[in-house]
């Protein structure tokens, strides 16, 4: 018991933050879509935050997999491997997975800015899944399977 709310707690807190930073690569796609920041400034900016965004996203799916939650580790396992796809294939000599000469071309760009939209949508419905969990796991009932009888 003390294990999952301790679980849910963690992923709550991660997501946020995930979602949190997946909103900020966002808003620098955009600035860099309306020339507001130019593609050096923009690609520094991303890069100093894909290690710890793979680090928060791996730990979150390991969480998942300690307590045990298979379906809720099943559905973030995708997202995880994309992002350690996209490290692994990182082409040498660029100076990170966002590169200053690729990232203003317009196709990667929108790539990139659909993959932040795919990603924010994915840490908004799993902060909620994992806020409706945590407090279903507090009350002392089980969120996977809801009470059968109605007191009214």
């Amino acid at each position: 018991m003390e294990l999952d709310i301790s679980i849910w707690m963690f992923c709550l807190v991660i997501s946020s933050f995930l979602l949190f930073l997946t909103v900020y690569m966002m808003i620098i796609l955009s600035d860099l879509e309306s020339d507001y920041l130019n593609s050096r400034d923009c690609a520094s900016r991303l890069n100093l935050w894909v290690f710890p965004r793979i680090l928060m996203q791996v730990s979150h799916s390991a969480a998942l997999l300690i307590g045990q939650n298979w379906t809720v580790a099943f559905l973030s396992l995708p997202f995880t491997c994309l992002l350690l796809y996209r490290r692994g294939k990182q082409k040498p000599g660029h100076s990170g997975l966002f590169d200053p000469t690729e990232i203003h071309n317009r196709l990667v760009l929108r790539q990139n800015l659909m993959e932040c939209l795919g990603y924010m949508a994915y840490h908004l419905v799993s902060f909620f899944l994992y806020m409706y969990f945590m407090v279903g796991t507090l009350t002392g009932g089980d969120p996977t399977n809801p009470a059968k009888d109605v007191p009214w």
